[in-house]
C-alpha cells in the first residue's frame, strides 16, 4: 500500500512539471563524442547563485546514469581531446512564483520556473551547439493543491533535462523530449 501511495505522489509531481527545449544553433553533430566535460555553471541573478551546484550535481549524475559517454567529468578540459563536448551553462531566469496562487488558483497561476542557456563547444573552444532548457512547476495537483517541489528540486530537474538534451543532441536529435 505504501509503494502505491509513493507511486501516486510521484505521478502527481511529474504531471505538474513542463519542459521546453529550444535549439538556438543546434545542428546534428559532425562527429561522435566519447566524453563530456561540464565547464562553468553561472547564474545571472546573484540572489540565486546558490542554485549552480544543484544544477551541476544533477547534470553530472544524470549523464552518468544515461551511460552514453565513456567519460563524464566536472573539471578541466584537455584541449587535445578531440572527442570531447564541453558544456558551459548560464542559469538565466529563476522565478520562485507564488505558492499561494499555485495552491488556491492552480491552472498555472503562480508557476515557478528555471531557465538555462547551454553552450556546447569542442575541446578547442569551437562552438558546436547552443540551446535553452526551461523547467516549470505549476503546483501539486495542476488545479490548485499543495506544492511538492521547491526551486532547488526544480533546478536539479533542469540539470537532469540538460544532460538528456546533450545526449539527444549527440545522437542527432535537435531537441530533447520531456521525460
Amino acid at each position: 500500500m505504501r509503494k502505491l501511495a509513493i507511486l501516486a505522489l510521484a505521478m502527481l509531481v511529474a504531471g505538474c512539471t513542463t519542459v521546453t527545449v529550444t535549439p538556438e544553433s543546434a545542428q546534428a553533430p559532425t562527429q561522435s563524442y566519447k566524453a563530456v566535460v561540464l565547464g562553468t555553471v553561472d547564474v545571472s541573478d546573484a540572489e540565486f547563485g546558490y542554485l549552480g551546484p544543484f544544477f551541476r550535481k544533477a547534470f553530472i549524475r544524470r549523464l552518468g546514469e544515461l551511460n552514453t559517454f565513456a567519460s563524464v567529468s566536472d573539471g578541466p578540459v584537455d584541449p587535445k581531446a578531440a572527442d570531447t563536448i564541453v558544456v558551459n551553462v548560464t542559469i538565466t531566469n529563476v522565478d520562485k512564483g507564488n505558492a499561494a496562487l499555485r495552491m488556491l488558483v492552480g491552472m498555472g497561476a503562480g508557476r515557478e520556473h528555471v531557465t538555462a542557456q547551454m553552450h556546447l563547444t569542442n575541446a578547442s573552444g569551437q562552438s558546436i551547439g547552443e540551446f535553452e532548457v526551461r523547467k516549470a512547476y505549476s503546483g501539486g495537483m495542476g488545479i490548485g493543491g499543495v506544492g511538492f517541489l521547491d526551486i532547488e528540486d526544480l533546478t536539479q530537474q533542469l540539470g537532469e533535462q540538460g544532460a538528456q538534451s546533450v545526449v539527444d543532441w549527440s545522437q542527432g536529435k535537435v531537441t530533447a523530449q520531456a521525460k
